[in-house]
């Protein structure tokens, strides 16, 4: 590792919508902007992913069938402590620390949130 490089990208986001096409657009237009994106159909498997790849945004669809657990929340809850941006979709908890975008919503407006939470460690990088 070079000085200065971090361990992770950093960089990257994590999109947890059980919607194969919110997810497949996010991821499109995403990655034609050079974000790197992972990518889960439910909020169990995208806490594992959140967990594995450290993510710096993380888009979860807060009204998915899990996205409620104990697990998953703690695992939210842990990410942000260690710089994860959490952007949820839906409807929040009136205590919520995240950024939340209502539903329905449109593409543009989360596309350029995620694009804010990403851009200062994106530009820190170098990249």
């Amino acid at each position: 590792m070079s000085p200065g490089e971090s361990p992770s990208p950093r960089r990257g986001v994590l999109i947890v919508d059980g919607s194969a096409e919110n997810r497949e657009v996010l991821r499109t237009v995403l990655s034609a902007r050079g974000i790197i994106t992972w990518e889960a159909e439910e909020a169990l498997a995208g806490a594992q992913l959140a967990h594995q790849h450290q993510p710096r945004v993380i888009v979860v669809d807060s009204e998915s069938e899990n996205a409620n657990t104990e697990a998953v929340r703690a695992e939210w809850e842990d990410r942000s402590r260690h710089g994860s941006s959490i952007v949820l979709l839906g409807s929040a908890r009136p205590h919520s620390e995240h950024r939340v975008i209502a539903k329905p919503y449109h593409y543009e407006p989360l596309i350029r949130t995620i694009e804010e939470l990403v851009a200062p460690v994106h530009s820190a990088a170098g990249d």
